[in-house]
């Protein structure tokens, strides 16, 4: 548990079955970025066999879907030390959501999913127009897939796919941030995890900055722009 949770905040695969545990030693996480750097030829190996897309995937959908998992907090830390950059490749969650053929193979699954739902709840009229909007329309819509309530309101579905488990961090988008702010309940986020061997899921609804710790990872930069006084006082000299 302990490991699992220095996973998680090195953004790596956790330890399927173990929550997290955040009260952990100053100095695990420092030594598993000193493995990481030291044995990257194994971990990058480790990578490649998770990020690889299943050429068979498993639709037992009526075992599918599971709780939120909880991670455990127990005790308190001291605030750690400044982390050592670990090499960018090794960034799981980013190679996760680069994975465009792992992606789509998990969006294909939710949308068989969503249509056995919607059918074994006798609502076959609905499960026939469930959409991939994503392959239809094209991304940027904040969701991936159009799907209904066993009442006919609309279920809007953005998936994140891993071959790793439920713990795993993974990547959002601004636009899916505000897409669940804008479409409140009506938006699902479905976390499609362990997809190489069993797959599973859980789901998020409604906003997810209110359900999930969001992390920045990136900045659009720009040269800033000179104030105006300084430039009047340049052009003077």
């Amino acid at each position: 548990m302990n490991v699992t949770a220095a996973l998680a905040e090195m953004s790596k695969p956790t330890l399927d079955g173990y929550a997290p545990n955040a009260n952990i030693q100053d100095d695990l996480t420092p030594a598993i970025e000193d493995y990481v750097a030291k044995n990257s030829t194994v971990v990058e190996m480790t990578f490649q066999d998770l990020e690889s897309g299943p050429e068979t995937i498993d639709d037992n959908f009526d075992n599918a879907l599971g709780p939120v998992p909880t991670p455990k907090v127990s005790g308190k830390r001291q605030p750690a030390a400044p982390k050592k950059p670990i090499p960018k490749k090794f960034d799981f969650a980013a190679r996760d959501e680069a994975n465009r053929k792992l992606g789509r193979k998990g969006e294909e699954w939710v949308v068989r999913y969503e249509k056995h739902r919607l059918t074994a709840g006798g609502r076959l009229n609905l499960a026939e127009q469930v959409e991939h909007v994503s392959a239809t329309r094209g991304d940027g819509l904040g969701y991936d897939v159009a799907s209904f309530e066993m009442d006919g309101r609309p279920r809007w579905i953005e998936v994140k796919t891993t071959n790793a488990g439920a713990m795993s961090p993974f990547m959002l988008s601004p636009n899916e941030v505000v897409a669940s702010r804008i479409l409140g309940s009506s938006y699902c986020l479905y976390r499609l995890h362990s997809l190489g061997t069993r797959p599973r899921l859980f789901v998020l609804t409604g906003s997810l900055e209110q359900q999930l710790l969001l992390e920045p990872s990136e900045y659009r930069a720009r040269l800033r722009p000179i104030e105006s006084d300084a430039l009047d006082i340049e052009n003077k000299e």
